[in-house]
């Protein structure tokens, strides 16, 4: 699935709802566009949506750890 996630530099950013970007959260094609977010902000991913988690109401993808 394809999702938007959020770019380290613009961590902490404030959005025009007066809300504020999270480092690395994911957002869908629909959602961005809702929010009216700021693209440049983010990278576009291709990401499973079975490899994703909620935390705190944010979207982020499942980090694989090798042992």
């Amino acid at each position: 699935m394809k999702y938007y996630k959020v770019k380290k530099e613009a961590d902490q950013k404030r959005r025009k709802d007066g809300s504020i970007y999270i480092a690395d959260e994911l957002y869908t094609g629909k959602e961005a566009a809702r929010q009216h977010l700021n693209l440049a902000f983010m990278e576009q991913v291709e990401i499973s949506k079975n490899k994703t988690f909620w935390s705190f109401g944010a979207r982020f993808q499942i980090e694989e750890v090798n042992v």
